[in-house]
């Protein structure tokens, strides 16, 4: 710090893109204030530019400037919605400056990040570098995934060389995917997906198939930058990492730039996952087995989120649009649901595999439903948050269902506009929402099963027949923050 503060309190030569309302300063006064670098010019006191801390993404330097790369708030305008832009800021010191800029860049930097401490012996040395794999799906979304990579995040990436290793990979199909995720798997420290949900799901399947994958788990970060259609992992850590979200969550939560500043920062906290099995509805046979960390779906919501692939081409409208179409034609679904609650572990117990039936603890409710949904994070997708009550890492799942007697169209179209925001659960005079450990959906009969879309699992359709699952607490790390869990006002 003291590097620091011999470096800056002193005159700059200040200069910030021409298109940007700071512009340049010939000489300034640039000093260290609190959290945030403040620029002042040298003949007034006004404060003409703050460069707060948490903005900074990367920090390099020339013969005798610095340049602070920082990716900034930006409000909804008439023009865009919110979310975070990239500025440079060149600073020049007017001043002979003897020592090492390297020295002072990278203090800055981690100053910056949080972690200054880990300069150590005067040395410009960072931590071990993150080795990081990046799989673009070109496919996704409306296939823009390569070209926001190629513009956006590689650039940035370029400038953080000191501290990511960075190798690409394009995926070619959902094998392929599996493929990369077991020949990768011991070769890298993070896994950085820019594609939609889908990408995500695959890799983890391929990771899923490996016997020790718990371990590989616990040892590597995942990082999710939204470029498909749903995006609920990238909305999810972004809502649960930033405290203003400009007020426009919808936009904030899904901006491109908003994703990659959680990465280039390198905050990381858990997710909870969960192990998916699909039984056999007659025999009870075994079918599949999947590694789960977004949400399950059936009846209602698999039927809106795998039925509507035809309509990629809206981006995440398609789920909108065609949940209108899916509510003027509802169907309805015999089934049998149930469901241990996470009140109902006492002293902090896990479960280790899915109780088997006779387990004290499940809760069965059986009748005529609408659908259910089993959510691991908050948001499904930008304008779907529909688990407001969920944390990052909080051990549980929601479960939401919806009893088909009260599933009007003015209940569900009510509903649907709610989800935006998170509001549908105060509807619980027909949204039925549970914080549960382990689940069981079992269609009634034949009919049940086979109508519809069947289930889907992270938004990928699976085998018909019964969906069970049960929660592995913490078992995956992402570059996020965890939000401080709030009151709720639903059930």
């Amino acid at each position: 710090m003291d590097l620091l503060s011999q470096f800056f309190n002193s005159h700059f030569r200040y200069r910030s893109p021409p298109r940007s309302k700071q512009g340049a300063i010939d000489d300034a006064l640039v000093s260290l204030e609190d959290d945030m670098i403040v620029v002042r010019p040298a003949a007034s006191s006004q404060v003409h530019d703050t460069i707060p801390f948490q903005d900074v993404v990367a920090v390099n330097y020339g013969d005798s400037s610095l340049q602070v790369t920082i990716l900034q708030m930006r409000r909804k305008s008439c023009t865009s919605s919110a979310g975070r832009q990239r500025r440079d800021i060149v600073l020049e010191r007017l001043d002979r400056w003897d020592e090492d800029l390297d020295v002072v860049a990278t203090a800055l930097l981690h100053l910056s990040l949080g972690d200054l401490d880990v300069i150590l012996d005067g040395t410009s040395k960072c931590p071990t570098k993150t080795r990081a794999l990046i799989i673009i799906n070109p496919a996704s979304g409306k296939g823009n995934a390569m070209n926001l990579y190629t513009n956006i995040a590689k650039p940035l990436f370029d400038l953080c060389q000191d501290r990511f290793m960075i190798e690409e990979v394009v995926s070619e199909s959902t094998e392929h995917t599996k493929k990369v995720a077991v020949e990768a798997a011991d070769k890298f420290d993070a896994f950085i997906f820019c594609g939609g949900d889908g990408l995500t799901h695959d890799f983890l399947q391929g990771i899923f198939k490996l016997p020790d994958y718990r371990d590989i788990l616990s040892r590597v970060t995942l990082g999710f930058l939204p470029a498909g259609s749903g995006n609920g992992l990238a909305c999810s850590c972004a809502y649960s990492s930033e405290p203003d979200l400009a007020g426009d969550p919808k936009g904030f939560v899904s901006d491109f730039y908003v994703a990659l500043r959680l990465i280039l920062r390198g905050n990381t906290c858990s997710l909870d996952a969960a192990t998916m099995e699909i039984l056999d509805r007659e025999t009870g046979e075994r079918k599949d087995t999947l590694l789960a960390c977004l949400n399950a779906g059936w009846g209602l919501f698999s039927d809106v989120d795998i039925g509507s692939e035809h309509l990629r081409f809206l981006g995440g409208a398609r789920f909108t649009t065609y949940a209108l179409w899916r509510i003027i034609n509802l169907r309805q679904y015999a089934a049998r649901l149930s469901y241990i609650e996470a009140s109902d572990l006492t002293d902090g117990k896990q479960l280790n595999s899915l109780p088997d039936r006779s387990c004290p603890l499940w809760h069965t409710e059986e009748g005529v439903f609408a659908g259910v949904v089993l959510s691991n994070v908050s948001h499904s997708g930008a304008d779907m948050m529909v688990a407001p009550e969920r944390t990052l890492g909080d051990g549980c799942w929601s479960m939401c269902y919806l009893p088909y007697k009260d599933a009007s169209f003015g209940n569900l179209v009510s509903g649907l506009a709610s989800m935006e925001m998170g509001r549908h659960t105060e509807m619980s005079h027909f949204w039925k929402a549970r914080s549960v450990v382990a689940w069981r959906i079992e269609p009634a009969n034949e009919q049940s099963e086979t109508t519809g879309e069947g289930a889907a699992v992270d938004g990928e359709s699976v085998q018909r027949g019964e969906l069970c699952g049960s929660v592995i607490p913490r078992v995956v790390n992402v570059y996020a923050s965890r939000r401080e869990a709030e009151p709720s006002s639903g059930p």
